[in-house]
């Protein structure tokens, strides 16, 4: 590749040279022995560069970075039409923008760090399209460094995209492209940057997102999400804990477990109301004494959730085995490698022009005039093929393939994310429920019972004080935002506000009180000064030591009131029926006590005996007990 720097060293005798040459290739240093001296590596053309993340992760196709821009805004305001602020315009804009910094000159202050190449000021029309009316250039001749290109599964805007067969050097260049010609100004509404990486050893696929949003207010809000995705189908063989199982076929059976599971649960729960509608006779009836209880909400409710994430579960994988088939690199400009200017010219199609007529048997001019007319000794007497194309890269049908099979690539993955965060937060939720649900099961024990009753108990008083508790929340973090949004950043904005408060509940923010009451560096008047202590006192008391403990004491009200009834209930713990479990399967394994089925069985023939046997029955179960099933007369026990 071009820009490669060697150093080499020769020694041979006569008609005999050898050469070593230290390549210094993308980073590299590349020995070539037996080499032309300065010969530069040139890579074959199926040639396609690796990136990796972690040495693990390999970069699908390249860094995508997609911008949306806001339309000319006009004048929102004739009031202040002398300060010639436009408002921001809710449009978008897909005109083309910035200056190709290559035929840029440099301003003040970018010295060597400009790309600006004066030679090739006569060579613009090479690289766009410099006709009047074109949409390469300005009407000044400049030429338009970003052109709005369709992208599926994205909205109309703006992409930049770093190929993966671009060199450290040509990468860099790109960035310093996008700086100097200006991709980013006042109409930038919001970028997108993604990556997808795929590991081979774990098989599994990696969506990396950041999202920059300008906001009206001026500031940028930047979220990030990393979604993980395991593409290894059930069929494919893999064995990552050695016990020569096939991981995929017992993951499959494990999820046919839990639908059949699942269904049968709502199957059950569908024909125990249809038989309280049924015995009402009346389908409106039997719903309303169905769902009396509050826990038949919850059990109807988590049902639902569980057949949801079914459902979205199974779409994931049947569009993961349908559409996900990821390319290495996608063709998306002419030349990702190493351009020499316009670096985001589309790919184009192959020129096909008709076939040339045969040429004569000789080069020579057959006419026989050329040859001596010519004053070109190069050309002179030689054959000139009349349908040889001449035209510019520029010129070619562009090729759109490239960018579209990343819009599906990038949208099928962008999709399977999102299938993923569905399927992840309708679980959670189920989980939760599913908590609250196996809780209720504990009523058999009234110890382990004792938690759940004094919820409810507390219940109603915890509804109340909540609607108490959120409206003093909300107006507390409303009071902080007015006096000290201009102070502190956490007050800034309603939500930052609001989010502050429940920190202050766990602890987290009490130290920025103190830091802004002794913060020397920001300078502040008496009343804001007094505006600060007095709510750095007022936060704290009103939330964490009036209301947090007023949560707790309703709670252990509850509670107190709960132990009192199962003190008087005198019920045993759950320690002495464990004990008592023990004894009886000791007992029963020794023979000394009957099992359950024996015990059945007597009762069944105490049962069937006649009324004048009821004394000889109630002796024959009394010597079965005392003895575990035999022994003498009146064997004791009962």
């Amino acid at each position: 590749m071009g820009g490669s720097s060697s150093s080499s060293s020769s020694d041979g005798g006569e008609g005999y040279s050898g050469v070593k040459s230290m390549l210094d290739w993308k980073g590299y240093d590349l020995l070539a022995p037996g080499g032309v001296e300065g010969q530069n590596f040139v890579p074959p053309p199926s040639f396609v560069g690796r990136r990796y993340i972690a040495s693990t992760n390999k970069i699908v196709g390249g860094v995508l970075i997609h911008q949306v821009r806001n339309g000319d805004g006009g004048q929102c305001s004739s009031r202040f039409a002398k300060l010639n602020a436009p408002c921001r315009s809710e449009s978008t804009s897909t005109a083309s923008y910035g200056v190709d910094p290559l035929f840029r000159p440099p301003v003040s202050g970018e010295g060597e760090d400009s790309m600006y190449n004066g030679d090739l000021l006569d060579h613009i029309s090479d690289f766009y399209n410099t006709t009047v009316g074109s949409n390469d250039v300005k009407p000044t001749g400049s030429p338009f460094a970003f052109q709005h290109r369709k992208m599926p599964g994205m909205a109309d805007g703006f992409v930049a995209f770093l190929d993966i067969s671009a060199s450290r050097d040509q990468a860099a260049q790109l960035f310093q492209y996008l700086q100097q010609g200006l991709f980013f100004d006042t109409h930038t509404r919001s970028v997108a940057v993604q990556v997808v990486t795929y590991n081979a050893n774990l098989k599994q696929l990696a969506n990396i997102r950041v999202n920059f949003d300008y906001e009206a207010a001026g500031f940028i809000t930047v979220t990030s999400s990393i979604t993980n995705m395991n593409v290894k189908w059930y069929t494919e063989f893999s064995d990552d804990n050695g016990d020569g199982i096939n991981d995929g076929t017992f993951q499959l059976g494990l999820e046919l477990a839990l639908l059949i599971m699942v269904l049968y649960n709502v199957m059950a729960e569908l024909m125990e109301l249809g038989k309280v509608c049924q015995k009402e006779k009346s389908i409106s009836l039997g719903l309303q004494i169905h769902f009396m209880s509050f826990w038949n909400y919850l059990e109807a409710g988590n049902m639902a959730l569980q057949v949801m994430a079914a459902v979205v579960w199974f779409n994931f994988q049947m569009k993961r085995r349908a559409d996900l088939f990821p390319l290495l690199r996608y063709n998306v400009y002419d030349n990702a490698a190493s351009p020499n200017g316009n670096y985001f010219l589309p790919a184009k199609k192959p020129f096909e022009a008709a076939p040339p007529p045969p040429p004569p048997s000789s080069f020579e001019n057959r006419t026989g005039i050329g040859g001596a007319a010519s004053t070109d000794t190069t050309t002179a007497g030689r054959y000139e093929d009349p349908f040889k194309p001449k035209y510019k890269r520029w010129e070619l049908v562009n090729d759109e393939s490239g960018i579209e099979a990343l819009g599906d690539m990038i949208t099928t993955i962008n999709e399977l994310s999102d299938f993923l965060t569905l399927y992840f937060c309708v679980q959670g939720i189920a989980l939760l429920i599913m908590v609250a649900r196996i809780m209720k099961l504990f009523d058999f024990q009234q110890h382990l019972d004792l938690t759940v009753k004094t919820l409810v108990r507390s219940g109603s008083d915890l509804v109340h004080f909540m609607l108490i508790f959120s409206f003093t929340i909300f107006s507390s973090s409303m009071v902080a935002h007015l006096m000290l949004g201009s102070m502190e950043e956490s007050f800034a904005t309603i939500t930052a506000a609001f989010n502050f408060h429940f920190e202050i509940i766990l602890g987290e923010s009490v130290g920025i009180f103190a830091a802004l009451l002794t913060d020397k560096s920001i300078v502040r008047s008496d009343i804001e000064y007094a505006t600060l202590v007095a709510y750095s006192f007022f936060a704290p008391i009103a939330i964490i030591f009036i209301m947090v403990n007023m949560i707790l004491g309703i709670i252990g009200d509850a509670f107190g009131s709960e132990k009192e009834n199962l003190n008087k209930l005198n019920e045993p713990t759950i320690f002495f029926e464990l004990n008592q479990y023990g004894q009886q399967i000791r007992k029963v394994m020794t023979g000394q006590w009957p099992t359950y089925g024996g015990m059945i069985k007597v009762l069944r023939r105490v049962k069937t005996h006649k009324e004048e046997d009821k004394e000889t029955s109630s002796a024959v179960l009394a010597k079965f007990l005392g003895n575990g099933g035999g022994g003498g007369e009146g064997g004791g026990g009962f």
